[in-house]
């Protein structure tokens, strides 16, 4: 067995805050490939902080489900990062891509507790 020891605490650090509202300089750090609740394709994206005084280093998830009413987002998603929509779409070439985006707070109740979370506004080229 081998034992690590962490100089912080995994609670403590897994409790980070989101972001205030604004817009923000970001580059798309991964694209998962994953399934939505519903069943339907759907785009993990991480979007890495840049430039920013304060908030660089500091990450915001979108995801994009890949049916036809949701094809407005996907396709503001693309225009931002210059890439024409099509019907075959090279994921992995997005990665390092730089656009910016507009944050909102987001409340949602997990068991009785209300929680605040990112949720991409908007995308900007």
């Amino acid at each position: 067995m081998s034992i690590i020891t962490l100089d912080f605490d995994p609670i403590d650090a897994s409790q980070r805050e989101p972001l205030p509202e604004g817009t923000y300089e970001v580059v798309v750090g991964s694209v998962n490939h994953k399934v939505s609740q519903a069943g339907n394709p759907m785009l993990e994206i991480r979007l890495d902080v840049v430039n920013d005084p304060i908030c660089s280093g500091s990450s915001v998830f979108d995801n994009i489900v890949l049916v036809p009413q949701a094809a407005w987002k996907l396709v503001s998603f693309l225009r931002a990062i210059g890439v024409d929509p099509a019907r075959q779409l090279d994921t992995s070439s997005w990665i390092g891509s730089l656009l910016r985006i507009d944050v909102i707070l987001d409340t949602y109740e997990v068991d009785g507790e209300r929680r605040t979370r990112n949720k991409v506004a908007k995308y900007h080229r």
